[in-house]
């Protein structure tokens, strides 16, 4: 039998994933879950049956906020990248370049 693995995602994180999937850019968004309730008999045996209740979770999301949480993502702050995490170009020959660098290496004819 294969080892069994388990990733887990805090709430911010489960936000932030689906405001970068919706393309959301704006406001306040926390972890959403709605949950059903379902009564049934259950027990080890039918000689040791109990009323249960069974509560699944029926659809997870994000919701709107109105003011920032620990649930919370600010969208606005989803898509700012952090500093010194520019994309760097690859030269034809090998070497890495900034986008300004590289274009005006485009732009200069070569003799």
């Amino acid at each position: 039998m294969s080892k069994t693995e388990i990733i887990t995602i805090d709430y911010r994180d489960l936000a932030t994933l689906i405001v970068r999937d919706k393309g959301i850019r704006n406001g306040y968004w926390g972890a959403f879950f709605r949950f059903g309730l379902a009564g049934a008999n259950a027990g080890p045996d039918p000689e040791s049956l109990v009323p249960a209740a069974i509560v699944g979770i029926q659809e997870v999301g994000i919701q709107r906020f109105d003011e920032p949480n620990n649930l919370t993502v600010d969208a606005a702050k989803v898509w700012v990248k952090p500093a010194g995490t520019r994309r760097q170009l690859t030269t034809s020959r090998g070497a890495t370049a900034s986008r300004k660098t590289a274009a005006k290496r485009v732009a200069k004819p070569r003799r």
